[in-house]
């Protein structure tokens, strides 16, 4: 990618603390990135696979409620649907508030079915 470097750093910044949040309010970039273009290559900065399950609720809560269908359809394949199958492989068992994220992205029900059903299930 060819972010400014401090575009960059900021969004690996968000990532460390994502990956240690537990509850509050999340970092105002992030809250931005939804109205961003570029707001996949930006958020895979933020290397969601170290996200807790608490920050995985959030950002999910904050995309789902912030983006058009398709878009949110995009976030869910390369973003939630890896994190929910990484975390059944690490723990043999869905974490409640993963379920609990699920339900939330259920918001938006076609983008539900496109980017977590149909891919889980070809």
């Amino acid at each position: 990618t060819d972010f400014n470097s401090v575009v960059e750093k900021c969004y690996k910044t968000i990532g460390e603390s994502l990956a240690i949040y537990k509850s509050g309010k999340l970092h105002q970039a992030l809250t931005l990135l939804v109205k961003s273009p570029r707001w996949l290559e930006l958020l895979m900065i933020t290397q969601p696979p170290k996200w807790s399950t608490q920050a995985t609720f959030e950002v999910t809560k904050l995309f789902s409620s912030n983006l058009k269908e398709k878009e949110v359809a995009k976030f869910y394949e390369y973003i939630l649907l890896p994190l929910v199958v990484q975390h059944i492989m690490e723990n043999n068992r869905l974490n409640p508030i993963m379920y609990k994220t699920l339900i939330k992205a259920l918001y938006k029900s076609k983008a539900w079915f496109q980017g977590i059903l149909f891919p889980l299930l070809l």
